[in-house]
């Protein structure tokens, strides 16, 4: 919860909270989502509610799949990758990683990632499954 800074424009859409501002990261479109939801409150201050679809809660830690997928991309191979989160009974949330590549790579893949993002399962496919394809992508 907190106000926001001088020369920072905040609006909530759709619930999910846009930010927009001069010193935004460079080359992103603006106003800017990383899918936090949250609301304002009489006062005005901003209330944060939770994380998007985006970030994984994996027994506390969190892992945001954008990182995932950008450090993923970066291996000579891999064309494209998906991470899926899913519910976890024992951790709250889990995750498994698609990846449009040889399986060769699978070895390359758990050299790259830390032991915290190493994802439950990493699957081999020739194409990114529609339900994880952003809208403007299907």
């Amino acid at each position: 919860m907190g106000k926001i800074f001088p020369g920072v424009n905040v609006e909530i859409v759709g619930g999910k909270i846009y930010v927009d501002c001069d010193f935004c990261i460079s080359g992103i479109e603006t106003p800017y989502t990383v899918g936090d939801f949250g609301h304002f409150d009489p006062s005005g201050n901003l209330i944060f509610e939770g994380r998007g679809t985006n970030f994984i809660n994996r027994g506390g830690v969190k892992i945001f799949a954008g990182e995932l997928e950008t450090k993923l991309l970066t291996i000579p191979g891999i064309e494209s990758v998906a991470v899926e989160k899913f519910p976890d009974e024992s951790r709250g949330e889990d995750f498994k990683i698609y990846v449009v590549g040889k399986p060769e790579l699978k070895k390359i893949i758990r050299r790259t990632l830390k032991l915290s993002e190493m994802p439950r399962e990493i699957i081999f496919v020739k194409k990114i499954p529609d339900k994880l394809l952003p809208e403007k992508f299907k």
